[in-house]
């Protein structure tokens, strides 16, 4: 059986999309598959790569939206693994492949895996021309993947892309894993709070995106009207030191814990009475379908991803984003309703089943195929037309 070369090119060295590559190369079967990425410089992703039999190529994106030298060097990458296609997760990625493949004729198949629209991070008049780069792009791909079911539907009805391209409207996460880190949580002692303390978690990289600040104005107002809550962040980032200079000036600092990465947070955040996101802006909220499968309640901001995966008052509540008050009342509702917080645990595991990584990975798997065997007729094509004309001429 021929091997379908496929490069996985990712913009970033951690979050959604560089997630969705790792489990791309766990999964795809390598005796179908032969696998090239290229991503920002990430220790863990490259062991990754090598356990698994992928090449991997080290590229920093992130340093710039122009340089050539990045343009030259993923060219380079391109010539040399002579993929059948070429998966770009997010804007940067698919942005910078466009470039590389104006130099290729003829050019492999381009599969556009958004997991954020870039228009979502801006507000106003700023987010028009993200919104035509996310038209170039999507007008130019062969097929899209996105990250919730809102961008697949409004990607077809702008016209970006026919329904036919649509090879994927959400992506889907190692369910299992979470579950077994909530089974083993940790007891109440081994964190250091008391068995009666009312304890709030979240994790997420302290960046400005996850929205933080707001988290701890509101866990102050909670703090303030129940003596006995006590806060946990697992976590880390840029923000942290300024994350915990704010928790001091509010007055709460000893009842937060910033206890860092960690490998298994749900073993600690299963300890919790509940869960509470604040994200400004997402594209498929991962954490909240780990806490969902999980079986932790949690309370989310409302965005087109959390909208997708929480029914509010069911398997959990929606509250507004950058509304510290509204995401304080969301906290003190399942703080004092604890039959709410039972129903949660008991919805959320089935309510996200169908976030899988098997149906992921089948969906993708597809994909490829239906590519591969699109560009290859395509290219028999291709040949036999030149050689009629070779013939005709002579």
């Amino acid at each position: 059986m021929t091997r379908i070369r496929v490069l996985e090119l990712v913009g970033n060295g951690e979050g959604g999309g560089t997630k969705c590559v790792a489990r791309l190369v766990r999964h795809l079967d390598p005796a179908r598959f032969e696998i090239t990425v290229v991503a920002p410089e990430a220790k863990w992703l490259a062991e990754i790569c090598t356990q698994f039999g992928a090449t991997y190529h080290p590229l920093p994106l992130l340093n710039s939206r122009v340089d050539a030298r990045l343009v030259a060097r993923l060219d380079e990458i391109v010539r040399d693994s002579q993929p059948d296609i070429i998966n770009a997760h997010g804007t940067r990625a698919a942005w910078f492949t466009l470039r590389a493949l104006a130099r290729h004729e003829p050019r492999p198949a381009l599969m556009y895996s958004e997991h954020l629209f870039s228009y979502d991070a801006r507000t106003g008049a700023q987010r028009l021309p993200w919104m035509a780069i996310e038209r170039f792009i999507c007008r130019r791909a062969d097929a899209l993947a996105t990250s919730c079911g809102a961008n697949a539907q409004f990607a077809e009805s702008r016209g970006w892309v026919r329904p036919d391209q649509i090879a994927m409207r959400h992506y889907g996460i190692e369910l299992d894993v979470f579950k077994e880190q909530a089974a083993q949580a940790m007891s109440r002692q081994e964190l250091g709070f008391a068995t009666n303390d009312l304890l709030i978690g979240t994790v997420a990289r302290l960046v400005p995106q996850k929205g933080m600040r707001y988290w701890l104005d509101a866990a102050a107002l909670v703090a303030r009207d129940l003596p006995d809550a006590r806060f946990v962040i697992i976590g880390d980032g840029e923000l942290r030191a300024s994350l915990e200079r704010q928790a001091h000036h509010l007055g709460i600092s000893r009842r937060v814990s910033f206890l860092g990465a960690s490998e298994t947070p749900w073993r600690i955040l299963a300890a919790c009475d509940f869960v509470a996101f604040s994200s400004l802006y997402e594209g498929l909220p991962q954490t909240g379908i780990e806490a969902l499968a999980a079986g932790v309640p949690l309370v989310a901001t409302r965005m087109k991803g959390t909208e997708e995966i929480i029914r509010d008052g069911w398997n959990g509540l929606l509250v507004p984003t950058r509304d510290s008050r509204g995401l304080a009342h969301g906290m003190l509702r399942l703080a004092r309703d604890p039959a709410l917080r039972a129903q949660m645990h008991a919805v959320g595991p089935d309510s996200v089943k169908e976030y899988r990584t098997e149906i992921m990975i089948d969906r993708f798997r597809q994909a490829y195929e239906r590519l591969y065997a699109e560009f290859h007729q395509d290219a028999r094509v291709a040949v036999a037309v030149s050689a009629v004309s070779v013939t005709r001429s002579e």
